[in-house]
């Protein structure tokens, strides 16, 4: 059994550890962003022929302030896809893990001429969601009805590990810019960058790799595919 760092948002986290587990793996929950809702967002003037989710933060904001579950979702990719499933909604289908995926099947699921759509968004957009299917003619209502909000100091266990001389943690794992960009902006005036040396990094993406490349980090691997399944393939081979 190895051990990973998982440095997603608590919730995401969770189903992280369960998917590593599933792998005989074992996970450390070190959260580097908190995910606050926006309790004054609603919804209820909308009837979107679809609903557009991009994380799983973007459904579990939605549910929270209405309760209609009868809605066509399309979500980013298969992890936000069982959130929805989770949480009640009976129409879900899932693109194939990144945003031009996510434009790619909303173009061909939906048309113009039934609707609007509504993309349930965090107050930091990353993508072009909106503005790509605007310019293929699509009215697309976007609600920003949560944050992202980077931790201001590392959680212990981190902090332990990257101090120690050594320990038994196989990787860390990113799955965005803001969690990589929030790990070095804690790491470097913590002093803590030597330590980064022993430590694996596994990112879903270029972009979540990308704030990394100064730190000297033992390895840096990125997904092929950015799907949560192709990252844990790269755990299983560490």
């Amino acid at each position: 059994m190895k051990r990973f760092f998982v440095t997603r948002p608590i919730e995401d986290s969770i189903s992280t550890a369960q998917a590593l587990a599933a792998r005989e793996h074992d996970a450390v929950i070190v959260p580097l962003l908190t995910i606050s809702y926006d309790a004054e967002v609603t919804f209820t003037d909308i009837e979107p022929q679809g609903l557009l989710i991009s994380s799983g933060n973007g459904i579990r904001a939605f549910a929270k302030c209405d309760a209609r579950r009868d809605l066509d979702v399309l979500t980013v990719g298969p992890a936000s896809a069982e959130e929805a499933r989770v949480l009640g909604f009976r129409s879900v289908t899932a693109a194939g893990g990144d945003v031009a995926s996510l434009v790619k099947q909303a173009a061909q699921r939906y048309r113009p001429d039934q609707g609007v759509l509504c993309h349930v968004a965090g107050r930091a957009v990353a993508g072009q969601l909106a503005p790509d299917l605007r310019d293929l003619g699509f009215d697309v209502i976007q609600r920003r009805a949560y944050a992202a909000n980077p931790v201001a100091v590392l959680p212990e266990d981190l902090r332990q590990f990257l101090s120690a001389p050594d320990g038994d943690i196989a990787g860390i794992l990113f799955y965005s810019r803001r969690t990589t960009q929030c790990f070095a902006d804690l790491v470097v005036p913590a002093e803590l960058v030597d330590g980064c040396r022993r430590l694996a990094a596994f990112c879903l993406s270029d972009a979540a790799a990308a704030p990394l490349m100064d730190l000297e980090m033992k390895s840096v691997a990125v997904s092929a595919q950015k799907t949560e399944s192709a990252l844990l393939d790269l755990c299983d081979m560490e």
